[in-house]
């Protein structure tokens, strides 16, 4: 096995997966709450990448665990079916459920509102129901 091409294409592939995260998770905080955090971002993108990662360093390097996943595409795309069946290997053994707990742990570390937004959002509140309680009682001093 040529180690080199093997750590360079597994630094590829974590690196590829890496950028994937980080996209997702800045796209889920900001529909989510219109936040981002940079820092969690990275953080939630390379945990992200590391599962998928480890995957595919492991289908490449045992024959048994890559085989089912080359012998499906040989049929279709034999000159690829390698390539094809790892990332197969990857999609469905750790990347989707990544995607979805990428998700989730991104908005419960961004979105999670801090004291100063929390105050200003009861100071906005207060002043809300006072400008209502106010409207009430103008429409109920008009009515006989």
């Amino acid at each position: 096995m040529d180690w080199k091409n093997f750590g360079l294409s597994a630094l590829a592939v974590y690196a590829v997966m890496l950028g994937a995260g980080t996209l997702i998770s800045w796209i889920s905080t900001f529909f989510q709450c219109k936040k981002t955090s940079v820092g969690d971002h990275f953080k939630q993108g390379s945990i992200y990448a590391a599962a998928p990662t480890v995957v595919y360093a492991l289908g490449r390097y045992f024959e048994f665990i890559r085989t089912p996943f080359v012998n499906v595409t040989k049929g279709y795309f034999p000159e690829v079916a390698d390539i094809i069946g790892l990332g197969w290997l990857m999609v469905f053994s750790l990347a989707l459920p990544a995607t979805i707990w990428n998700i989730h742990q991104s908005e419960k570390a961004v979105c999670v509102p801090d004291v100063n937004e929390m105050a200003l959002f009861k100071t906005k509140m207060l002043a809300e129901l006072q400008i209502k309680e106010e409207e009430k009682a103008a429409n109920a001093a008009k009515k006989p």
